[in-house]
């Protein structure tokens, strides 16, 4: 340990990159009073876990707590996971500022313990910050990421401007996150007094070298609670490398909490040591240690958890790889289910991939420490390993949300547990969406869901993967897929479903049908249009969709030239993304990311298309739309390219980026090169009749915007505008006719607008006309100015006439007589539920079992038997307590964690003196009595009910108060809910507290007891905890809403939240999620705030008066139309060609779930513009089968092509042979490739190469690059300059991956960049030769780059790369980075000979 002045380096660290930046910080840190840091030490916290802390610092304005990272290159991802990319590579871990958070508040509770402390005073708030140092480090972390993050400080140079960074955090509290002031106090006494707690607290330097058994730990890989997970090297085999997880044991921790660690670690290690399968993570040891026991397992320190898996590679797994996943990881809890062990917590923090960058990622699930096995004597197991109570402990919060509902419950066993986490992963891995981010929000959706519903996030999920995954996640057991093998039975038909037969490579493309292989790997999904000159597809490749224009015959590959150019240029959100151009045969194309209205449902759909079938738009998005045409005018005006068709045909609609509100997307460019002069090429409608009257006749941007205005127009309408009587050519009418603009045919709130807006737009005369796009544009917008919000409708009109209907019921009314619709009064017959007494006898679990019951039906007898509850309450057919329970022996059980109904028992029990009096005012206070419309009463309401003074109440709930605070269960529930309050950011509803409470505690009881109940026992332990001298948690009430919260700060924060929420709902169209929680980022926050994206948008709906959440995170109002809750859902239909009733209302409910609901049939059918009802259909029980959609429109005009000569200079006589065609292909071929510029790999029989060479830098304008040449060359200057002996280079070349590799490596790193800078700076088309090292160094992703760079204004003119070899493009056997294969040619031998110039016969390559 040494300190200077007032840094103290507890221990020098051991990485260059990390001694660099804490250099960084100590040269400009403050070297007066009372500045104090230190420097990498290690602590031993309060629960025996080992934390390693980069920097720790004491200044006038905080103190600090500094996680430095120091990885190179560009950083995104969010408050959760963090991705790194750089060189092509990507790593992912968690967010550093979680595991700072964590040791932040360990080294606070380990320093106030110090005698230091506990003699001058509380140590100060301990804040995390996280030091991304690398110089060049490209931050693009957003949001909530964002918060206590800080690059390196920079001072202004020149054009770039000055940043604050970690110096401006610690030293003036400059840092987003971070509040304006500091908490406690920062002056000398209080800098000594941390120093000296420092000292008696042990702060030590990292011990590194600690070992557990033969190994020593080198870095810490994984933490959870109660344990943590190291990478180790054996102590004397340096190649040796394991995974040790130190269970751990807190200190001063009770015989009890040490005897439950344990247990967990021997469960495990038992657990493990019979399942010897490659899936799963296999431990090699058992041992003790200091800090608590041991496992020892294998370890690839390149594995990843799935959850980074997915978070890296989501966007390029294909159906395929996903399915494999799922697959792999159910064919492990088979086996394990086999071998009679069940996980209990299995979740992609529990799971690890291997093979990240190969073919077929494999998977290795761990982490079993709450799981168990029964004994048996078939199975090769002798002994029983019980299941820990409370296994939650053990497991992440994030982890819980992959956890079935009862496996929360100490008692819950089975394999259903794993069949629920199964189809939760299958979720996630198909999606990309985590099920929930905590075990509390997977509660509350599956009790609005019954199932988790992927279609909900997944557009175009099927029948079977939608069944797959709610049935293996259904909250009630026996509703859920029994087993393992069950699963994996369903995901056969889900492969069914998801993948097709391999079908023949089709040759030419523009016969290719769905699911035909094109060139390049290009599986056709569907064609999508055929005109004049090409065709179009919706093709997919390597799990990534694009649109494939291509040439419907060879001679029309100039005019896709053209328009790919064209669409080169542009860059535009609301024109179609040009991706690059492929060869498939003779036929040239190109490839366009697709603009899909549903998406993983493949629906594009065209703007005619939507008006064919819906007519005129909505107000919402008639302002949206027209916004898009518009913007996209204005910006091709001002790129100075024309469209020349505009038109709702040539316009998409669909969803841009990661947002899902429909936009348009303009594409089609076949016209834009179309000579001024050519006035008829068009669309006869939205062309100007009256450019013949031009002076030229000349086509011009008027004609542009005129073509907008009517499809403007037809949106409006659905229809275009007349001129005169519609018949005569509008260039032929008087000059004082001007087009008939219908006022009445707009909405009439827009009508005035409208109208003057296309009499402007249309006039005969141009120069009335608006000047430009802009000026459009504007008055567009100015046209919906004042348009009022449309308010949607309630649903609470029907449950008050339920009420109505159900009001002269007693417990002897049948049930036919209740007023029930004939389908739930069925239903109810069938299961022999005859009267009223009989529908609230029977639990409300089996009523919703009911077979062949529709989600409608149920929901209407769940509703009945609510209203009838709360009327009549139970019928007493036992005898039973307080809370329903039948009455059971008497038994010893831990108060600490009692269920709901048991807590329930003890607080409503009074005394046999108390009288009626009291016996009502625990019932009315707790909500539970009948005449209590409020769930949480006030005293007020509870003196009305007990029928005696607000006075008298006071002094009953006063002892009541008394008597709850000395009940140690309730003693616990207080603690427990401050606990939740603090992890859901320091404030809650008290529904919110309700749901987690149950969650944690369970309960036998069925709704709307079980949450009844739950609401009691909250209401006791916060009464009981408001009564203390110093009460953690405070109550405020803003009208129906009642919130939790640890002070009035957060309390207030929520409230104006609720009402942001409020006005983000009443938005129409609905606002992007994206926006949402934007907007609600804006919303100013206490500092020491700091909730997810998902809990904020949570906490706003549940504060807001009318706002709901949609499975998408967007903001809604509740009871929002059913007609647009469908229109929002259609991407839940995707994929399927049939649907169900039920299964339109659970897909919508799925998505919106306090949405109106949908009105039966036939009203339904008019909602589904894509389906029609057959009664046929689904075996004759009817059905909605989905629509032919019309064919995708390719707009040609009048111009012809341009045509290529084969061979120029040479006039096309007689018979040509084979070989002079070959030659003449291969030539065309690269004049093309040296006019436009291409990336291609040429190959050649490896006895011709040199010929080849000297043949293409003879007839082309190349620059011949010698990629060895340049390499060794650079190489060799780079380690000069490093002072590396070139001797030891070459010897450590000669043997790859051994010795110094490492450091060539970066020799190689250093190099690389020069050359492609080198290389980026070519004036013509490059012919790379020799370029071997490249797959030598691994660094084959320089072809990637340059490809990329071809043929753009910031790139290479072109690039060819000469190869020796016949089939297949390999650089040393490794694949050259091809798009496809119009990549890559082989160059004839005929070629070589020059026989499509000459004439001559073709001479045996020898023989030259």
């Amino acid at each position: 340990m040494s300190t200077v002045r007032n840094w103290t380096t507890v221990a020098e660290s051991q990485y260059p990159w990390e001694r660099d930046a804490l250099d960084f910080v100590r040269q400009r840190f403050p070297t007066h009073e009372p500045y104090r840091a230190w420097s990498n030490f290690e602590f031993i916290a309060d629960d025996g876990s080992i934390n390693e802390v980069d920097l720790l610092t004491f200044t006038p304005q905080g103190f600090f707590l500094i996680e430095i990272k120091s990885r190179p290159g560009r950083l995104f991802g969010d408050a959760g996971t963090w991705t790194w990319e750089h060189e092509g590579r990507l790593f992912t871990d968690d967010s550093p500022l979680i595991a700072a958070n964590l040791k932040a508040k360990k080294l606070a509770s380990l320093l106030q313990r110090q005698k230091a402390c506990q003699k001058k005073g509380r140590i100060p708030f301990i804040e995390a910050l996280v030091f991304c140092s690398a110089p060049d480090l490209k931050c693009d972390l957003q949001g909530n990421a964002r918060l206590r993050v800080r690059l390196r400080d920079r001072a202004e140079e020149g054009e770039t401007p000055a940043r604050p960074g970690i110096l401006a955090a610690v030293k003036n509290r400059d840092c987003p996150g971070l509040e304006s002031s500091p908490k406690g106090t920062h002056d000398r006494p209080m800098a000594r007094m941390v120093s000296q707690a420092m000292e008696q607290a042990g702060i030590r330097p990292s011990q590194r070298h600690r070992k557990v058994s033969d190994y020593v730990l080198e870095q810490l890989v994984g933490e959870g609670p109660g344990y943590q997970d190291w990478q180790a090297g054996h102590a004397t085999i340096s190649e040796s490398k394991r995974r040790v997880r130190l269970y751990l044991v807190r200190c001063g921790a009770t015989a009890g909490e040490r005897q439950t660690i344990e247990r967990a670690a021997r469960r495990e290690y038992l657990l493990l040591d019979t399942l010897q399968h490659p899936g799963i993570l296999r431990a090699h040891g058992f041992t003790e240690h200091e800090i608590g026991p041991a496992l020892i397992f294998e370890h690839d320190p390149l594995a990843v958890r799935l959850d980074h898996f997915l978070a890296q590679q989501q966007d390029k797994l294909s159906i395929g790889a996903r399915l494999d996943l799922v697959r792999q990881i159910a064919e492990v809890i088979r086996y394990a289910h086999d071998k009679k062990i069940v996980h209990r917590a299995l979740c992609p923090q529990s799971i690890l991939v291997t093979g990240v960058g190969s073919d077929r990622p494999r998977i290795k699930v761990f982490n079993w420490q709450v799981g168990y096995r029964e004994g048996t004597s078939s199975s090769g197991v002798s002994r029983a390993v019980s299941a820990t109570s409370h296994g939650e402990w053990l497991v992440e919060e994030s982890g819980t949300a992959y956890m079935a509902p009862e496996a929360l419950v100490d008692d819950q066993l089975g394999e259903h547990l794993d069949v629920f986490s199964l189809g939760a992963i299958a979720y996630h891995i198909f999606s990309g969406v985590a099920p929930a981010p905590s075990g509390l929000e997977l509660s509350n959706k599956l009790r609005e869901t019954k199932g988790l519903q992927i279609s909900s996030v997944l557009n175009g999920a099927g029948e079977a993967l939608q069944f797959l995954v709610q049935y293996s996640t259904h909250p009630e057991v026996p509703n859920r897929i029994d087993t393992a093998v069950d699963f994996l039975s369903g995901l056969d038909e889900v492969e069914k479903e998801l993948t097709t037969p391999e079908r023949d490579y089709v040759e030419d493309p523009t016969r290719a049908q769905q699911g035909d292989l094109l060139a390049g790997g290009y599986r056709v999904v569907r064609r999508l249009g055929q005109g004049a000159c090409s065709v179009v597809f919706l093709v997919e490749r390597e799990g990534r969709d694009y649109v494939l224009k291509v040439a419907g015959e060879p001679d029309h590959n100039g005019r896709l030239k053209d328009e790919a150019e064209v669409m080169g240029k542009l860059r535009h959100s609301h024109v179609i993304e040009f991706v690059g151009t492929v060869e498939l045969g003779d036929h040239f194309g190109f490839l366009m990311w697709p603009a899909f209205a549903e998406k993983d449902k493949r629906l594009i759909e065209t703007l005619g298309q939507r008006l064919r079938k819906e007519g005129r738009l909505h107000i919402d998005l008639l302002e949206r739309f027209g916004e898009d045409l518009l913007g996209v005018v204005n910006y091709l005006e001002e790129q100075g390219i024309p469209h020349r068709d505009i038109k709702p045909d040539n316009v998409a609609v669909g969803m841009i980026g990661r947002g899902d509100k429909l936009h348009l997307v303009l594409f089609d460019f076949s016209l834009s090169r179309t000579p001024a002069d050519n006035i008829r090429a068009g669309t006869s409608g939205y062309l100007d009749p009256l450019l013949p009257l031009r002076k030229p006749p000349r086509w011009d941007l008027h004609a542009e915007r005129y073509a907008a205005a009517m499809t403007l127009h037809e949106l409006a309408t659905g229809s275009l505008p007349q001129w005169g009587d519609g018949n005569t050519d509008p260039s032929h009418l008087p000059p004082t006719t001007e087009i008939t603009i219908n006022p009445e045919a707009f909405d009439p709130g827009l009508r005035e607008g409208l109208t003057a807006f296309f009499q402007r737009a249309c006039r005969r005369d141009p120069k009335q006309r608006f000047d430009n796009a802009e000026q459009m544009l504007t008055a567009w917008r100015e046209c919906f100015k004042h348009i009022d919000q449309e308010v949607p409708l309630s649903d609470q009109a029907d449950e008050t006439q339920f009420r109505e209907l159900l009001a002269a019921a007693t417990f002897d009314t049948s049930v036919a007589e209740l007023g029930l619709g004939t389908r739930a009064a069925n239903a109810l017959d069938r299961a022999n539920i005859l009267t009223v007494e009989d529908l609230l006898t029977v639990s409300m679990r089996r009523l919703l079992r009911l077979r062949g019951v529709g989600n409608k039906t149920r929901r209407e007898i769940s509703v009945a038997v609510k209203i009838l509850r709360e009327r009549l309450g139970t019928p007493s057919r036992e005898t039973t307590t307080a809370t329903g329970q039948l009455e059971m022996p008497a038994e010893t059980t831990d108060v600490t964690t009692l269920s709901v109904d048991l807590l329930a028992d003890r607080v409503l029990k009074t005394g046999s003196r108390e009288g009626e009096t009291v016996q009502r005012t625990v019932t009315a206070l707790l909500g539970l009595d009948p005449e209590v419309t409020d769930r949480w009463p006030s005293q007020a309401d509870v003196a009305r009910v007990a029928d005696v003074t607000r006075g008298r109440i006071g002094q009953v709930v006063g002892k009541l108060q008394t008597r709850w605070t000395k009940d140690p269960a309730i003693t616990q529930l207080r603690s427990d809910l401050v606990e939740i309050v603090a992890g859901q950011g320091g404030v809650v509803t008290v529904p919110e507290l309700v749901e987690s409470v149950l969650l944690a505690r369970g309960s036998s009881q069925d709704e709307p007891q079980r949450t009844q109940l739950s609401g009691a026992v909250v209401r006791a332990a916060v009464e009981a905890e408001r009564s203390m001298s110093e009460p953690r948690l405070l109550v405020r009430r803003d009208g129906d809403c009642v919130l939790v919260a640890q002070d009035g700060s957060l309390a207030g924060y929520a409230r104006r939240l609720g009402e942001s929420a409020d006005q983000l709902a009443d938005e129409d169209p609905l606002v992007a999620p994206t926006r949402v929680v934007e907007r609600l980022r804006e919303v100013p926050a206490p500092a020491e705030v700091n909730l997810s994206d998902a809990r904020l948008v949570r906490l706003a709906s549940a504060v807001s008066q009318h706002a709901a959440v949609s499975s998408r995170q967007e903001l809604y109002p509740r009871g929002m139309l059913a007609i647009r809750a469908v229109r929002l859902s259609q991407g839940a239909f995707g994929g399927l060609r049939m649907l169900t009733v039920a299964q339109v209302r659970e897909r919508v409910a799925s998505r919106y779930p306090e949405a109106a609901s949908l009105p039966d049939r036939p009203t339904l059918d008019d909602l589904l513009d894509d389906f029609v009802w057959e009664e046929a259909g689904k075996g004759g029980t009817g059905c909605y089968v989905s629509r032919l959609r019309d064919p995708f429109s390719v707009t040609s005009g009048t111009e012809p092509p341009p045509r290529y000569p084969t061979a120029p200079g040479r006039p096309e006589v007689g018979e040509v042979t084979l070989e002079e065609a070959d030659a003449r292909q291969f030539e065309e071929r690269l004049q093309r490739a040296i006019k436009e510029g291409a990336f291609l790999s040429l190959l050649v029989n490896p006895k011709f190469h040199d010929r080849a060479r000297d043949e293409l830098c003879r007839r082309f304008p190349l620059q011949l690059v010698d990629f060895e040449g340049l390499f060794v060359d650079a190489l060799m200057a780079v380690a000069c300059k490093a002072g590396v002996n070139w001797d030891l280079v070459l010897k450590t070349d000669a043997t790859p991956q051994a010795g110094d590799w490492d450091k060539l490596m970066i020799l190689v790193g250093r190099v690389m960049p020069m050359l492609e800078e080198r290389m980026l700076k070519a004036e013509s088309t490059m012919l790379l030769i020799y370029a071997g090292l490249l797959a030598r160094y691994d660094q084959m992703d320089l072809l990637t780059r340059l490809s990329q760079k071809v043929g753009r204004r910031d790139g290479i003119p072109g690039l060819w790369l000469l190869l020796p070899g016949d089939q297949q493009a390999l650089i040393d056997g490794r694949a050259v980075p091809l798009l496809g294969p119009g990549q890559r040619a082989r160059i004839p031998e005929s070629w070589l000979q020059n026989v499509h110039r000459s004439g001559l016969q073709p001479l045996p390559m020898g023989d030259i």
